[in-house]
């Protein structure tokens, strides 16, 4: 059992692995199957922030054959002390996953509503979660095969990201990126007279990330 405060909750990892070994007893991850189930709740994550509580998690990750396809699927809940919580869901399909030049992933991961006070004290000075971020986070991905796209937005800012991987697997493109932010006058140098949120936009394209 797991327990956070006077919230009693669990913990439980089933699962199997067959065909790991080859007969010599070395390990051969590619050709080994795969089922494993993980279930919680009332799990403290540790932090030197804001304390976090895993209100509930469900993850599965099943395989027939490692080196062919790999699934994820699961969900989780995360609590603050305040009572504020976030949603995360993950649903991914590997192909290839051993193969950099075949490998390729199809599926979403998402998180929803996550509060900037869980940001807070990790922001460098003269940041401020909620006056520079807003309230609340959310962020996507979105991959389907060897292109994929991500956003992640607030009240006060939204990035949008769209690319892929080169041939050879080992280098990422961006082909297109977009910023907006209203910048609080607060972070401005007060020479500048600003008394009003700045808008800012960039936008790019064309960009290789080893």
């Amino acid at each position: 059992a797991t327990k956070v405060g006077e919230k009693t909750g669990s913990l439980s990892l089933n699962g199997m692995v067959g065909g790991l070994f080859a007969k010599d007893g070395s390990v051969n991850m590619d050709a080994a199957s795969i089922d494993v189930d993980l279930q919680a709740s009332a799990l403290a994550i540790p932090s030197a922030g804001v304390p976090l509580e895993i209100e509930s998690l469900s993850l599965k990750i099943t395989s027939a054959k490692f080196a062919d396809a790999v699934r994820v699927a699961g969900s989780t809940t995360i609590q603050l002390p305040t009572g504020e919580s976030a949603n995360s869901t993950i649903s991914l399909d590997a192909t290839n996953p051993m193969d950099a030049a075949k490998r390729s992933l199809a599926g979403s991961i998402s998180l929803v509503n996550l509060p900037t006070s869980a940001l807070a004290p990790y922001l460098p000075d003269p940041l401020n979660a909620a006056r520079d971020l807003g309230s609340s986070l959310n962020a996507k991905i979105t991959l389907e095969g060897r292109t994929g796209s991500a956003e992640i937005s607030s009240q006060k800012f939204s990035i949008t990201a769209a690319g892929g991987l080169a041939e050879d697997g080992n280098l990422v493109t961006i082909d297109r990126l977009a910023v907006s932010a209203q910048i609080d006058p607060a972070l401005l140098p007060p020479t500048l007279g600003v008394s009003a949120p700045v808008a800012v936009s960039i936008q790019g394209s064309a960009i290789s990330l080893p």
